[in-house]
């Protein structure tokens, strides 16, 4: 019998530990299993759609779609769930601890039906399917969810489930009708229905309400019947054989032979923080667990900033657990002088004696930035790889794309560069200094001047492909949607011209001129600050206010979006020192800092983390939830801005760049 400790041989890197098998350790499980596939079935994972296969494993945030004429089983543990066609869910939740005995599954159904057959739960063990409008609490049952465009159903056909409104996610609103919103028991063969035209007018009815600062007992008393009354249930006197014909055909994998087909690898670094690729599919940041397919080759890569990038393979045995570490050495990145260990964050000097005003650029090892004194910078290794004067002042970031540099300064030309050498592919003079960052979308490169002209030029070329004259000078970096270019001018607009074109589509007095607030987009609306200090929340097709919120102090830094699948939260900080936490939705501050500091630059967003740099040197790290304080350092100059690279915090100041984690 081979030792199992033995080194995987057929592709190692230097510096990376592979650590052999051992006894397996009790693991959480999170994740799914695909167990049937016929037709088109599309897993969406991070951004990339890969076609599903039986075996597949499927993992919390994974969306997977069903075409026309297509079916797809998941075994979720003990409880297995059937897509039929043109169906698409999202896996909002995957968790079971075999210790503990606990387990938790949420599914959101976007659109189409979902056969379900759920082991019989206990209290430890959580099993919900939500739709728009319902959330479907399952007890071990056999069960169809089928959501369009009209209605939410549930069938019931042996068991029971039970439903109640599904409502939106507003603190506020839940607190004053949470006693409200009962559950409605469906049992066999029984199933309710509800009609979105319902549920729309009934939460609008119960948001008029919740504005009150009370709810009057018999105002709670017609609420809650009007809650009832959207839920529509009857008994059905004939099951249908077609669905019976569904629940039969759904089988299970048995647990001992779902063990039999995989393997885990647990995936470390030092220092911690890697990001991790397997197979071309980001699989989180150091240290990561996964349980993969035994018998297939994969590719490990591990991406760290300011470190070359490493990859392993592994092919993993049945049952076999594989532990890999990978060691960055000193010598392949940046030198590290860690502040005192009481610091809950660290930083390491990168370059010193360096003036940077704007962001980064981070990419295959090089790291590239402009100076406020006219020079473009590249370094790799530690060493100046190149560097380009422009002999002009520079107050604007740069762009990358596809090995290129591009960015504009006080010259008035806007320039492409190679990362790679320094060398100038092309220049084109715009007639105004520049202090927007460029951006590139759909084939063009946008950008706009201090004298108020906005361009799209073709990025290869630097041709001039349409231009708009605003009349006032823009600042700010445009953001891009499918059909529509946006910016804010000094003048207090904001303007949505057609990216193709250049038309205006329309323009929005803002009451206030927009200084270097980059505006950020979300769904259908589009968010920026302003310098009388308030934020703004536009509907993006038509320029309509959607909510104003005033803070403390003038807006100069661009407003953040953290997207998430429930409640998306804006972040923006004041030259006065504060900080928000804002609602997407509603424009409610969800919690507010005062850190006594002039804030300029941008937060960051890492996972469950917000970055703050301030001008007095202080760079905190809060939950992106709550506003709590988990860090902070002072670095040796005021902080003027921040850019993400991976899991790690890039930030730059008068006298050096730090690297922060």
């Amino acid at each position: 019998m081979k030792s199992t400790n033995k080194v995987i041989s057929f592709f190692i890197v230097a510096g990376l530990l592979i650590i052999g098998c051992g006894k397996p350790p009790e693991v959480l499980i999170d994740y799914g299993r695909i167990t049937l596939q016929a037709g088109s079935v599309v897993i969406l994972r991070d951004g990339l759609k890969n076609p599903a296969a039986i075996g597949d494993l499927v993992y919390k945030d994974d969306i997977i779609i069903t075409e026309k004429s297509s079916l797809c089983d998941i075994q979720l543990s003990d409880n297995i769930i059937r897509l039929k066609e043109q169906s698409k869910v999202r896996l909002m939740e995957i968790f079971k601890d075999t210790i503990k005995s606990k387990e938790k599954m949420k599914i959101y159904l976007i659109l189409g039906k979902i056969f379900t057959k759920a082991k019989k739960l206990t209290k430890e063990y959580n099993f919900n399917i939500y739709t728009p409008t319902a959330v479907v609490g399952v007890r071990g049952t056999e069960f169809l969810v089928e959501n369009d465009e009209r209605r939410t159903r549930v069938y019931t056909k042996s068991g029971t489930v039970h439903v109640k409104v599904n409502m939106p996610e507003d603190k506020s609103l839940i607190s004053k009708i949470e006693d409200l919103n009962s559950e409605v028991e469906v049992g066999t063969k029984e199933e309710i229905i509800i009609e979105k035209k319902d549920y729309n007018k009934a939460v609008k009815n119960i948001r008029q309400k919740a504005e009150k600062p009370s709810i009057s007992e018999d105002e709670k008393i017609l609420l809650k019947k009007q809650l009832k009354g959207i839920v529509t249930k009857k008994v059905l006197k004939k099951p249908d054989p077609q669905i019976a014909g569904e629940f039969n055909s759904m089988v299970k994998v048995k647990r001992a032979s779902e063990k039999s087909l995989t393997g885990i690898v647990n995936i470390a670094s030092q220092p911690e923080g890697a990001k991790i690729i397997i197979n071309n599919i980001f699989s989180g940041y150091t240290p990561v667990s996964k349980v993969l397919e035994a018998g297939k080759k994969y590719e490990i890569k591990f991406i760290l900033p300011e470190y070359e990038e490493y990859k392993v393979e592994i092919i993993l045995k049945k049952k076999e657990i594989k532990n890999i570490k990978k060691n960055f050495s000193k010598e392949e990145g940046i030198e590290s002088s860690l502040v005192p260990e009481d610091n809950k964050i660290k930083s390491w000097t990168v370059k010193k004696d360096v003036n940077v005003k704007g962001d980064f650029i981070l990419q295959n090892g090089i790291l590239c930035f402009a100076q406020e004194d006219g020079k473009i910078k590249a370094y790799k290794k530690r060493k100046l790889l190149w560097e380009h004067d422009t002999k002009h002042l520079i107050n604007s970031s740069a762009l990358y794309y596809k090995g290129k540099v591009f960015i504009g300064g006080n010259d008035e030309i806007i320039k492409s560069i190679d990362i790679n050498n320094g060398n100038v592919i092309w220049e084109r003079k715009v007639g105004s200094l520049l202090y927007s960052k460029p951006i590139i979308s759909g084939g063009k490169l946008y950008v706009g001047t201090a004298a108020g002209l906005f361009y799209a030029l073709k990025p290869k070329t630097g041709k001039i492909l349409w231009q708009y004259k605003t009349g006032s000078g823009i600042f700010v970096t445009p953001v891009v949607d499918r059909r529509r270019v946006y910016f804010c001018t000094e003048n207090n607009n904001v303007i949505a011209l057609n990216k193709e074109t250049g038309k205006m589509r329309w323009k929005k007095d803002t009451g206030s001129k927009v200084v270097s607030s980059s505006p950020s987009i979300h769904k259908d609306r589009i968010y920026f600050g302003n310098y009388k200090g308030a934020v703004l929340c536009l509907n993006k097709k038509n320029g309509a206010l959607v909510w104003k919120k005033y803070l403390i102090g003038r807006i100069l830094a661009p407003v953040i979006i953290a997207k998430s699948y429930r409640k998306s939260m804006l972040y923006v900080g004041t030259v006065q020192g504060h900080f928000y936490g804002i609602n997407c939705g509603t424009g409610k501050v969800l919690w507010h800092k005062n850190l006594n500091s002039e804030i300029t630059s941008r937060a960051v967003v890492v996972r469950k983390k917000v970055y703050v740099g301030l001008k007095n040197g202080e760079l905190y790290t809060l939950k992106r939830r709550s506003g709590e304080t988990l860090g902070k350092i002072k670095l040796n100059a005021g902080i003027n801005s921040l850019s993400l690279s991976g899991s790690m915090v890039l930030a730059g100041t008068d006298k050096g760049i730090y690297q922060v984690k």
